[in-house]
């Protein structure tokens, strides 16, 4: 403004036009940049609320199957609360989103994403204390299993099969994983071996 004061004193217009139209180019990009970072935060908030949505099952899946396992080592009543409170807190981040409050929604969700990952880790360190143990195995395909994550699935059944030969429930799985894949061949084999090691379950 100062310049442009300087420059009407002097009767320089043609300066002094070309000061405004500067000074409405800078206003304009700092509008669109505005823009374009509130666009930046909306997307990258609903990006990431919905992968913690889609990831909360699976976090919850693999607890669960912890849970059956003999002897682990895991304050299950407060991975509860932990998981209880990151469903609330992905439910407060969605309403912050709905608002336009991106900066918000992004903040809640980014701390449900370092919870989750904090109790996944804890589940995969008290498994991991139990190695080679078949039933782990077992209960790893089984998660992977009900996530569609078939090589994992198929390799902890077998995992837990070499493991411990006399555990009816891999052979038994191996063979409905083979036929719900139309392999039916594997899905017979397996399905007979589970019955040889179980012939009184139905």
């Amino acid at each position: 403004l100062a310049q442009m004061d300087s420059e009407l004193a002097a009767k320089r217009y043609d300066k002094v036009k070309a000061i405004a139209l500067d000074a409405r180019a800078t206003a304009e990009t700092a509008v669109n940049d505005a823009a374009r970072n509130k666009e930046k935060a909306q997307a990258d908030a609903a990006t990431l609320i919905e992968a913690l949505k889609k990831a909360m099952p699976e976090v919850s899946k693999k607890i669960a199957a912890a849970k059956r396992v003999k002897g682990i080592k895991l304050n299950f009543n407060a991975l509860g609360q932990q998981m209880a409170a990151a469903k609330n807190a992905i439910s407060d981040a969605e309403k912050d989103l709905a608002a336009g409050d991106y900066a918000s929604a992004l903040q809640k969700a980014s701390g449900v994403q370092a919870q989750m990952n904090d109790g996944e880790k804890a589940v995969s360190d008290a498994v991991g204390s139990f190695p080679g143990n078949p039933r782990v195995s077992f209960l790893q395909g089984r998660v992977a299993d009900e996530l569609e994550k078939g090589l994992d699935a198929e390799n902890n059944y077998k995992r837990a099969n070499d493991a411990d030969k006399t555990l009816w429930e891999p052979a038994y799985y191996l063979g409905r994983f083979y036929l719900a894949r139309k392999r039916l061949d594997e899905a017979k084999k397996w399905y007979a071996e589970a019955l040889t090691r179980s012939p009184n379950n139905p």
